[in-house]
């Protein structure tokens, strides 16, 4: 929709996470997406709806790596996954009744893009699996693969709930669901603790470096010579002699003669 390189959507997602990471609920990334679309020429309501649509394939691809897992849930909290989705069905049927023109301005992706997005979304979640397994492993303590697999898809739906920086209900849940697979609780919450530390290492890294690539370039779209500009700006604060100044300047600061007397 927004007609940029997959390598600019790359760089948005980057510095949306680590902006996501510094911020109540997770708020600042899906923000600053909606501004960075906006920046490039969508509607609003389109640059909306456009990371909306994200945020739903993301969850789509939990509730299928739950069913990939192959395990069985408790009815309550399959209970409360489905009242989340039937809310959100709900919602896209009000919208599209009392507002067509909206959901009219954004088409629906095709069949190859949302199959790509869930296929990005499963992978995330066995990442996220194989990390949590490291963890543990690198604490010192072990689990069982099936243990592991059956806590972490019922604490992939916690997932849904706003998160504020490391801490959540998803990693809350986690802590308890491998406490009662036999983990101490200090490895659990050590383990726990190097999950939601370890996001941030790409975050930084990716996002910074994107933040500052671009302010790096703003900065060389509005000063074409940044060397010239600074030796101006230190002759005319007399910082510097005047002949270090560029040649046009250091005429100017020459004193003007005094005036003849009759």
């Amino acid at each position: 929709m927004s007609g940029r390189s997959r390598w600019w959507h790359i760089r948005v997602y980057a510095e949306s996470e680590l902006l996501g990471l510094v911020s109540p609920v997770h708020a600042a990334a899906d923000l600053w997406r909606v501004h960075r679309l906006h920046q490039v020429g969508l509607g609003r309501t389109v640059a909306v709806a456009e990371v909306a649509l994200d945020r739903v394939i993301g969850m789509a691809g939990i509730a299928l790596a739950v069913v990939l897992a192959g395990v069985t849930l408790p009815w309550e909290m399959l209970a409360a996954f489905g009242a989340v989705a039937a809310v959100a069905g709900i919602a896209a049927l009000v919208v599209h009744r009392r507002r067509p023109d909206l959901l009219a301005r954004r088409p629906l992706p095709g069949p190859g893009v949302l199959g790509f997005g869930l296929t990005i979304s499963v992978l995330y979640q066995v990442g996220v699996a194989g990390l949590i397994l490291g963890s543990v492993i690198g604490v010192g303590s072990s689990v069982s693969l099936l243990g592991l697999v059956t806590v972490f898809a019922a604490s992939q739906l916690a997932s849904i709930i706003p998160r504020f920086g490391g801490a959540d209900p998803h990693n809350a849940a986690l802590a308890v669901g491998l406490a009662s697979l036999g983990v101490p609780w200090t490895a659990a919450v050590g383990a726990i603790s190097l999950v939601a530390v370890v996001p941030w290492i790409p975050a930084l890294l990716f996002g910074g470096s994107s933040f500052a690539a671009r302010r790096v370039a703003a900065l060389a779209a509005s000063h074409p010579h940044p060397l010239r500009t600074a030796r101006e700006h230190l002759a005319t604060r007399r910082l510097i002699p005047r002949r270090w100044a560029p040649p046009a300047l250091a005429a100017d600061l020459e004193p003007e003669p005094a005036p003849l007397q009759p």
